[in-house]
């Protein structure tokens, strides 16, 4: 399987996360920190068990006080004309329905700043054909939530980790 995405991650906050200039990174397995993670991944789909992870992790050029949550979009491009049966993660009768999950657990995972312990809830959705309505295309939408009596502040500078998209293999 390859992979070409863009990512938009949104703090759930009363102010929209872009006014805040951060970063957002994507990589496979791990957090991105220090060019850990995989930037690709390949996969012949030989075995069942375990999941692939997909760490969306960011960073912030200002903090922020108050956050309870995140919103992780991810656009998929296939190069072929059509998703793979790995990437057919929605729908009855599809191979993989049901396999696309959104975790805010991190444990040993590597080095990112947990600002989640996993102390909420998460949920993802998949959208085949999004952005462009293209067969090629797909879009992964995960949201992590912990309590408001749980907020966080948030710093500059460090990288965190935002949600992990789990694919079950």
């Amino acid at each position: 399987m390859r992979l070409g995405s863009a990512v938009a991650l949104l703090l759930l906050i009363a102010v929209p996360a872009r006014a805040y200039d951060g970063q957002v990174y994507l990589s496979w397995e791990e957090c991105a920190l220090n060019g850990a993670g995989a930037a690709d991944l390949g996969s012949a789909c030989l075995f069942d068990e375990g999941a692939s992870a997909l760490h969306c992790a960011f960073t912030l050029a200002q903090a922020i006080d108050d956050v309870v949550g995140i919103e992780v979009s991810v656009d998929l491009q296939h190069s072929q004309a059509t998703l793979p049966d790995w990437w057919r993660l929605q729908g009855k009768g599809e191979c993989r329905d049901g396999s696309l999950l959104a975790s805010g657990n991190f444990l040993g995972d590597g080095v990112c700043a947990d600002p989640w312990r996993d102390l909420g809830g998460g949920v993802a959705l998949y959208y085949p054909g999004l952005p462009g309505g293209q067969s090629s295309q797909a879009r992964m939408v995960g949201v992590y939530a912990i309590r408001a009596d749980s907020a966080r502040v948030l710093e500059a500078g460090p990288m965190y980790y935002g949600l992990k998209l789990l694919i079950s293999n």
